[in-house]
C-alpha cells in the first residue's frame, strides 16, 4: 500500500509529471537519498523541498521564513517543475528536512550541479577554507563551521566543499575533495599551510599540475630553496635553466611590481620526496607608496616545466578566490551574518548558495551584479526562468 504523500514507483499521476521539459537539475535532486522515515507520512517529496529552497535562494531569501513566503507568492510558477499539489512546505518543515539531509550527500550534489554550469576548461582550481562565523555557538561550547572550497576562477564557481573540523585539517581535507573532482589538466593552487607531500602526490595521481608556496611550516625546503635562488642570482643566472617574467600596475597612489623567478629542481635535496616537482619558483612583490615601500618574498614549488608567465598567472589565480568567491558570500548571501548554529543545517544552506551563486554567474542578460540579479529574479518571471535554464 502507498502511503499518503508518496507516489509509487510503477504509477506516475498526471500532476506529478512536469509541464516544462524536465530540468537535469531535478534529475540530480531526485538522487538525494530521503532521510525521513516513511511512517513520517510526509506530503512533500524530498526533491520539491531542495528545488524550492534553490529557487527561493535565487532569489534572495536567506532564511526559512522568507524562502516560505516565497515560494508561496510562485506557486502557480513552481508547479511547472516539481509538485507542489499538497501546497507549498512551511519554513518549519523546510528547516527540519534540511537539519536531517546528509551533508555528504548535498555535496556530492554540488558537484553534480557544478558540472552543469561549466563552461570552460579550467585552468587554476583553487582550494581555500572559510568559516561559517554565524555558526559560532560560544555559550554551548561549539566551533563555528569550517568549509573548504574548491573555486574555479574560468568558471566563476565553486566546484565542492567539504567539512573540516579547524583550519589545520584543511590538510587531509583537500584530497579527500580532489577524489570527487575530475582534476585532469587543470593546476592546483593552495596557500602554504596546505603545502603538503600528500596533496603534490594525489596532484599527480589525479593527472593535474600545482603551485605551492613555501613558507616556515617546511624550514627545510624553504632554506634549500632560498640557496639555490641566492646562487643563481649571485651567478646572473648564467648555465642555469631558468625563466623570469616581470609585472608592473599602476594607481593613483600605489605602484606594484610583481618579479617572477622559476627554474629547474635539479638541485634541490628533497626533491624525491616531492611527487613529480619539476621546478621551483620566486616572486618578488614591491609595493610602493608615497609614505613606504614594501617587499615580500615568496618561494614556490611545482611540477610544471620552468616558466616564470604561468608562475605568475597561477600564483595571481589563486587569490581571486577571495573576491569571487568568499566576497560574494559575505556581501551578497549575507553569510557571515547569518546566525544559524545546527551545523547541518548550516552546511546544507552553505551548499545550496554555492549552487545559486554559480547559476547567476552564467546570466549576462542585465548588466547589474549579482546582489540585482536576484532582485530581478524575484521580480521578473521571463528572468528567473532564463537563470534556470542554466539546468536543462
Amino acid at each position: 500500500m502507498a502511503i499518503k504523500g508518496q507516489v509509487p514507483a510503477h504509477i506516475k499521476p498526471k500532476q506529478f509529471l512536469h509541464p516544462q521539459p524536465t530540468l537535469r537539475l531535478i534529475r540530480i535532486l531526485d538522487h538525494i537519498p530521503d532521510p525521513r522515515k516513511p511512517s513520517c507520512n510526509f506530503q512533500h517529496s524530498l526533491t520539491t523541498i531542495v528545488f524550492i529552497t534553490i529557487l527561493a535562494s535565487l532569489c534572495g531569501a536567506d532564511d526559512w521564513s522568507v524562502i516560505e513566503t516565497l515560494a508561496i507568492s510562485m506557486k502557480d510558477w513552481i508547479a511547472r517543475f516539481v509538485d507542489v499539489s499538497s501546497g507549498i512546505p512551511s519554513a518549519h518543515t523546510i528547516e527540519r528536512v534540511f537539519s536531517l539531509i546528509s551533508p555528504e550527500h548535498m555535496e556530492k550534489t554540488l558537484v553534480e550541479v557544478m558540472k552543469l554550469l561549466q563552461e570552460k576548461q579550467e585552468t587554476v582550481i583553487s582550494f581555500d577554507g572559510k568559516t561559517l562565523r554565524g555558526t559560532l555557538d560560544e555559550l554551548g561550547g561549539k566551533r563555528a563551521v569550517h568549509l573548504l572550497n574548491a573555486w574555479s576562477l574560468e568558471n566563476g564557481i565553486c566546484l565542492g566543499q567539504r567539512k573540516v573540523d579547524d583550519k589545520s585539517n584543511e590538510i587531509t581535507a583537500i584530497p579527500e575533495l580532489m577524489d570527487m573532482l575530475d582534476l585532469q589538466g587543470t593546476i592546483i593552487t593552495t596557500d602554504a599551510l596546505n603545502t603538503q607531500k600528500t596533496i603534490a602526490k594525489k596532484a599527480e595521481e589525479k593527472g593535474a599540475s600545482y603551485f605551492l608556496p613555501v613558507k616556515g611550516n617546511h624550514k627545510g625546503l624553504l632554506e634549500d630553496i632560498e640557496l639555490l635562488f641566492k646562487a643563481a642570482q649571485a651567478a646572473e643566472f648564467k648555465g642555469i635553466d631558468a625563466d623570469q617574467y616581470e609585472t608592473l600596475e599602476k594607481s593613483r597612489s600605489r605602484i606594484e611590481k610583481r618579479l617572477y623567478y622559476s627554474m629547474d629542481a635539479d638541485e634541490l635535496p628533497d626533491k624525491r620526496e616531492w611527487a613529480g616537482i619539476k621546478s621551483i619558483g620566486m616572486v618578488i612583490r614591491e609595493r610602493m607608496t608615497e609614505k613606504k615601500t614594501s617587499k615580500e618574498i615568496v618561494y614556490y614549488i611545482s611540477n610544471c616545466d620552468i616558466s616564470a608567465k604561468l608562475l605568475g598567472q597561477s600564483v595571481r589565480d589563486h587569490w581571486q578566490v577571495e573576491n569571487g568567491l568568499h566576497w560574494s558570500l559575505d556581501v551578497i548571501f549575507r553569510e557571515d551574518k547569518l546566525r544559524y548554529r545546527h551545523e547541518i543545517g548550516a552546511r546544507n544552506l552553505a551548499t545550496i548558495r554555492k549552487m545559486t551563486l554559480g547559476a547567476l554567474g552564467r546570466n549576462q542578460t542585465y548588466k547589474c551584479g549579482k546582489a540585482g540579479r536576484r532582485i530581478m529574479a524575484a521580480s521578473d518571471p521571463i528572468f528567473r526562468e532564463q537563470v534556470l535554464k542554466n539546468f536543462f
